[in-house]
């Protein structure tokens, strides 16, 4: 994840400078090899990345075919219950959180962490499409980092109305599949119509009795039968809903509120430092190579 480039790059640094400094031998080998391995593995993930960025056009939801796909448009919760963030209670489509401790050392801890999994709507100008954010990787414009009384706060936030891209595997859910029996409905019409008696009796009690006798049942059956009816054409010729998730096949998924023009250049950036690297890297080992022949 890209939150994590300074981390990793520190690291192949700390690794380099432990193999200067072991001089020739199994140990600095060691150091070299795991910073050399480390550094061509980054490599090889920001370039994919960018690749994917760049070489991905924009669908519209409307329009778009299944498959690997990249979309743009707004942030959109996705049901009627909102989602509000872990730490401050914000309003919001995602979230990801991290508590710290300062230990006796001085050392932040981390003792609590985690991300949202609730799924969200991005919508253009053509339809809406529902977004997994299970095994995404998600870079958020929003971080927040605050401290109080020994511990350290982090939050990062996608915020409904944000302009939003995706990049992964569309596919398609809801439609006929999912449609209910017609007999399901059905109950289900009836069972809500005699837990409203009122209404019940106002639309089928003809006789004003104040029940209704078997005719005047059958009455209200065959509306029943009907609405239902209606109602399951309606659910079977419905356009199947767009989905987009984490691809099969290993593709990058990537949510962000940043534009893809901005988030390759993140990506190239962190390319060419690790490029740098690789070729100091592949300094040090001609000069461990020169010095253990000379040895």
């Amino acid at each position: 994840r890209m939150a994590w480039m300074p981390y990793a790059f520190g690291a192949q640094c700390v690794l380099l400078l432990m193999a200067w400094h072991a001089g020739p031998g199994v140990s600095s080998a060691a150091c070299l090899g795991l910073s050399s391995g480390a550094t061509l593995f980054i490599l090889r993930w920001l370039f994919s990345h960018r690749r994917a960025i760049l070489d991905t056009p924009t669908s519209r939801v409307g329009s778009a075919a299944q498959g690997y796909i990249e979309l743009c448009g707004r942030a959109e919760r996705h049901g009627e219950s909102p989602l509000f963030s872990k730490l401050t209670n914000l309003p919001c489509v995602w979230y990801r959180y991290s508590v710290e401790q300062r230990r006796h050392d001085h050392r932040w801890q981390r003792i609590d962490h985690g991300e949202s999994e609730a799924a969200f709507r991005l919508r253009d100008d053509t339809g809406a499409c529902v977004i997994d954010p299970q095994g995404a990787e998600v870079i958020a414009r929003r971080k927040d980092h605050w401290t109080r009384d020994g511990y350290r706060f982090t939050e990062e936030l996608l915020l409904e109305g944000e302009t939003l891209y995706a990049l992964g595997d569309l596919a398609s859910q809801g439609g006929a599949a999912d449609a209910p029996a017609r007999a399901t409905l059905l109950q289900t019409l009836l069972n809500r119509w005699k837990q409203d008696q009122p209404t019940l009796l106002a639309r089928f009690d003809l006789d004003g009795n104040g029940q209704l006798d078997t005719r005047e049942w059958q009455l209200a059956r065959s509306a029943a039968t009907r609405e239902a009816a209606a109602e399951w054409e309606a659910r079977r010729t419905q356009r199947a809903q767009a989905a987009l998730r984490r691809p099969a096949a290993g593709q990058p998924y990537l949510i962000s509120n940043f534009p893809p023009e901005q988030l390759a250049r993140r990506y190239r950036s962190w390319f060419h430092a690790n490029t740098v690297l690789l070729v100091i890297q592949g300094i040090a080992w001609a000069i461990w190579l020169y010095e253990s022949g000379v040895r």
